[in-house]
This record gives structure tokens, C-alpha cells and sequence, in this order.
């Protein structure tokens, strides 16, 4: 009876974090589309601020109303190797794809890239704040209870399907993300790189018991393609734009790898047992 029961409260947990989520959302795309008449771009960067932060909130207030703490949200501290191993695998899922599109002369290099000064004086820090506010629902309320129902590897398909879904609004309404290239290959690229880096940070989150070392990856990826990939990549034949930030095909292809490899760990380390914090 009492194993029903907190099994009727996690399920209710996550439905309420979902729908204060999508209230959320739907709140955001609605001032996108009024107040940005639907064109939102990389300078307005402080109002999408707001769609992750309502994503963290959201995480928040079912775990006070659920747990009446944030325990289950993993903002407990780590050792420094799991920060380490989450700022080197930045680096692999990131500049080694760069390198080789360079290298292989699929996009080309901007020597003069355009740099908005406003964006680089809030980025780190923002993105840090961000980063938090996603990884508070991804891996922490969501890890923690998707976690008490199916084993690493569905868990992880679940939430990086969840991840994409709830980026579609801004790649389908704005001109922050990918519109440069097909809606449709957008779409798909995006779901399966979501997919396969869920993987690699619900690893990290289950090795570390904590979200800070996913933390510290979200927020490295991210710096590194709005600092360093995007701006200086170019495209140097028709086909180029396939190969360019994130959902290039090659950093895609890397997510994969990392896939394969953390998910097999991951597997082992949660064989036979359920997630707690």
C-alpha cells in the first residue's frame, strides 16, 4: 500500500511539473508572438531567458509541493571529477566536431565574425542561470522519477523526447535557432542529438548524484557554440549549413558516440537498481 502510494505521488509529481511547464511556455510563445511579432533573434537574448527559467520554476514548485524540500531536484554537491569529466566531454562534443568540419573542409572559418557586445557581456553568467533552470527539471525532478518506473536507457529516450519537444517552439516561432536550414531536418537533428546527450548527462547525473556536473556541460556546450562555433563557422558549399552548430551532422554523430559509451556505464550502474538521491 504505502509503495502504491508514493508511486501515485511521483506520477503526480511529474504531470504537475509538466503542465506548470507547458503554462509556462504557452505564456512565452504568446508574448513571442505579440510583443516579437513571432521573430525572436539571438539579441533578444534576455527575453528567452524567460522560457528556461519558467522550466526551473516549474521543477521547483512540484518538488516543495510534492517532497516539501528540493532534495530530489540534486543540487547536492559532487567531487570535483565529475565537474572535470563534464567540462573535458564539453570540449570532445564541441571543438572536436568543429576541428573536423575544418579539417575536412565541410564549413569554412569567419575570420570576421559578427559579435553582439550585449550578448557577451550576459552570456556566462546567463547561461550558467539557464543551464540550471533546465537541468533542475531534465536531471533532477525528472531523472529522479522517471527513474522509479523504468531502467537508464528508457529514462533517458522519455526525457531527451521531452528535451526536444520543449525546444520546438523556439525553432519552429523565432529566428534564434537554425533558420538557416529546413524546418523539418531542424526538427529531427534536434530530437536525436537531445536523445543521445540524454544519455550522457543522466550518466553523469547517476555517477555524480548531482545535477552540477550537467550543469557545467549544458553550460560549456552552450558557450562554446554561441562564443566559438557559431559566429566563426561558414558555409563554404550549398550543403554546409547540414554540417554547422549543434545539429551538424558531425556533432550530432558525436553525441551518438557518447551515447553508446555512457549509456552502456550507465546500464551497468543502475543494473537491478532504482535511482535515489
Amino acid at each position: 500500500m504505502f509503495l502504491r502510494r508514493e508511486k501515485t505521488v511521483t506520477i503526480l509529481k511529474i504531470l504537475v511539473a509538466l503542465l506548470l511547464a507547458s503554462a509556462s511556455s504557452i505564456m512565452w510563445f504568446y508574448y513571442g508572438c505579440t510583443i516579437y511579432n513571432d521573430h525572436i533573434t539571438s539579441k533578444d537574448f534576455l527575453f528567452y531567458g524567460f522560457y528556461p527559467a519558467g522550466l526551473g520554476i516549474s521543477a521547483i514548485l512540484a518538488s516543495l509541493i510534492f517532497d516539501g524540500n528540493l532534495q530530489g531536484v540534486g543540487l547536492r554537491s559532487t567531487q570535483a571529477k565529475y565537474i572535470g569529466t563534464a567540462a573535458l566531454l564539453s570540449l570532445v562534443l564541441t571543438v572536436l566536431p568543429f576541428a573536423l568540419n575544418l579539417f575536412l573542409y565541410l564549413t569554412g572559418l569567419n575570420l570576421f565574425p559578427e559579435i553582439y557586445a550585449q550578448l557577451l557581456l550576459y552570456l556566462f553568467p546567463g547561461l550558467v542561470i539557464l543551464s540550471i533552470a533546465e537541468e533542475v527539471m531534465w536531471r533532477g525532478i525528472l531523472f529522479t522519477s522517471f527513474s522509479q518506473f523504468f531502467n537508464f536507457s528508457t529514462t533517458s529516450i522519455i526525457i531527451g523526447l521531452l528535451w526536444a519537444a520543449w525546444h520546438f517552439p523556439i525553432i519552429i516561432h523565432s529566428k534564434l535557432l537554425y533558420s538557416d536550414r529546413p524546418l523539418v531536418f531542424s526538427l529531427i537533428m534536434f530530437t536525436v542529438l537531445t536523445v543521445a546527450s540524454s544519455f550522457i548527462y543522466n550518466y553523469l547525473r547517476a555517477v555524480s548524484r548531482s545535477i552540477w556536473p550537467c550543469v557545467v556541460l549544458h553550460t560549456l556546450q552552450n558557450f562554446f557554440f554561441y562564443t566559438l562555433i557559431g559566429p566563426t563557422e561558414r558555409s563554404v558549399y550549398p550543403w554546409s549549413s547540414f554540417f554547422m552548430n549543434d545539429i551538424g551532422l558531425l556533432y550530432v554523430l558525436a553525441a551518438l558516440a557518447g551515447a553508446l559509451y555512457f549509456g552502456s556505464r550507465g546500464r551497468k550502474l543502475l543494473s537491478g537498481n532504482k535511482f535515489s538521491q
